[in-house]
């Protein structure tokens, strides 16, 4: 491999990819360092998330590795709706669980998240929304007895 193609290796998006897992792993394992980390038998608190950095890391490095061996993808132009929805749909769910409440903020996060897509139309958004909130629901509310509010203080 020359130069010119080790470099474009390099900046392929395969390569990317791999180097924003290793970091990804390696910020993860920063967080982890602290906690305490057993055995394996008896795990502490930090004994699985050290794991999945180490697991991260390994898929990351294997990512990397594949595309200075092979012909990584070439860059593609980033998807910024996407990124932005998403980014938003965690934020809303996050900040908003308690003062929206559960169907509210799981609602607003399921509708952002399914229009980063630009796949699905508003309708469908809306319609896995109100699955996702019975679901939810069912599961954490009913099932779980979890102390959740379905309507929190912001609207009520």
């Amino acid at each position: 491999m020359n130069g010119k193609s080790l470099l474009r290796a390099l900046v392929s998006q395969d390569a990317l990819s791999g180097l924003m897992f290793i970091a990804f792993a390696g910020g993860f394992a920063f967080l982890a360092k602290d906690l305490s980390l057993g055995t394996a038998l008896r795990m502490g608190s930090g004994y699985f998330p050290l794991l999945l950095s180490g697991l991260l890391g390994a898929i990351g490095l294997a990512i990397f590795i594949r595309a200075l061996l092979g012909e990584g993808g070439q860059m593609t132009p980033f998807a910024w709706r996407g990124l932005i929805l998403v980014v938003a749909a965690v934020l809303v769910f996050g900040f908003g669980l308690n003062g929206l409440g559960l169907g509210p903020a799981v609602a607003i996060g399921t509708v952002l998240a399914t229009l980063a897509s630009g796949q699905v139309g508003l309708r469908g958004a809306v319609i896995l929304a109100a699955a996702l909130v019975v679901f939810t629901w069912a599961v954490f509310i009913l099932g779980l007895g979890l102390p959740i509010a379905m309507v929190g203080t912001w609207l009520s």
